[in-house]
């Protein structure tokens, strides 16, 4: 009885420790700020075929509305991957290219599909006729509303070119803008980022 007492304390012992274990590796190995976020990213291996973003760009930051004039805040949606492509009323030549290129991508992710969502950021108010007719043919891509100023003001906080057309930020789970893609990305490159980042990240 006291060797079956002794093995079940050991057992117990065991756990503990594999418990105590795991919180101390989760309390080094997660990161404290932006630059040990990013260099953890790298560690993760990801292929980098967009820029990393410095420093990170908070959504909540930004100001957004919805088609109805209602504020739009990350912190109330579901947790998701999230490209934004940023572009004027028309969203002509570059910007429409990028629009295409992130609906391969998105369509290419599987089942994981679900856990991503592309956002067009119209930055002069209301679509043209034009435009909003094209996107009948992108049903899952939702639209968001801000001021040309703002976007520059938000963007200017890191290294991103604001006068750049075309391009594509990708944003984490907790809201973050954390890397970007310029106008002549290859598709297969973002989404093989994308597959990395959601294998190694939590999520259904």
């Amino acid at each position: 009885m006291k060797v079956q007492n002794k093995g079940i304390e050991l057992q117990l012992l065991i756990m503990i420790g594999m418990v105590i274990g795991v919180m101390v590796a989760g309390y080094f190995v997660m990161p404290n700020n932006e630059q040990e976020r990013q260099a953890l990213l790298s560690r993760l291996g990801t292929t980098n075929h967009g820029d990393l973003i410095s420093p990170l760009l908070p959504l909540r930051q930004l100001t957004l509305r919805d088609g109805r004039g209602e504020s739009w805040r990350h912190a109330q949606q579901k947790v998701k991957w999230r490209m934004l492509i940023p572009g004027d009323a028309a969203c002509l030549d570059a910007c429409r290219e990028m629009i295409h290129t992130t609906r391969q991508v998105h369509l290419r992710l599987g089942r994981d599909a679900q856990r991503f969502e592309r956002i067009y950021i119209a930055t002069e108010g209301r679509l043209s006729e034009e435009f909003s007719d094209h996107l009948k043919e992108h049903p899952y891509l939702k639209v968001l509303y801000t001021s040309a100023g703002d976007w520059r003001a938000w963007l200017s906080r890191s290294t991103i070119d604001n006068t750049e057309r075309g391009i594509a930020l990708l944003v984490d789970q907790s809201g973050n803008a954390m890397m970007h893609y310029a106008a002549d990305s290859d598709g297969g490159g973002m989404l093989e980022d994308l597959n990395h980042l959601l294998k190694y990240s939590s999520g259904k």
